[in-house]
């Protein structure tokens, strides 16, 4: 398997005017849920990352784990939801 390294982020997300208030990243089969998920992410704290695992047997579950890790050692907040609790609607506290 390819590993995908971690880049910079762009000069417009550099600049001081732009501020982002999370990070949100889900699977893709994750976007139609949007008002699910999107639900958690508003309830986070500025500059919190939530990050949803896809299910098990997906190969995207060890780059959201590694990114996971990668974010908590950078010093992010990171909240880490599994796809089965979004589309359960389950709440997360």
């Amino acid at each position: 398997m390819r590993t995908m390294p971690i880049v910079a982020p762009t000069h417009a997300l550099r600049c001081q005017r732009a501020c982002l208030d999370n990070l949100a990243l889900v699977p893709a089969s994750l976007l139609p849920s949007k008002g699910m998920w999107q639900q958690i992410s508003d309830t986070l704290p500025a500059g919190a990352t939530l990050l949803v695992y896809p299910n098990a047997e997906s190969p995207l579950r060890a780059i959201m784990q590694r990114l996971a890790s990668e974010f908590k050692h950078r010093g992010r907040d990171v909240l880490v939801v599994p796809a089965e609790h979004v589309l359960q609607g389950s709440s997360v506290a």
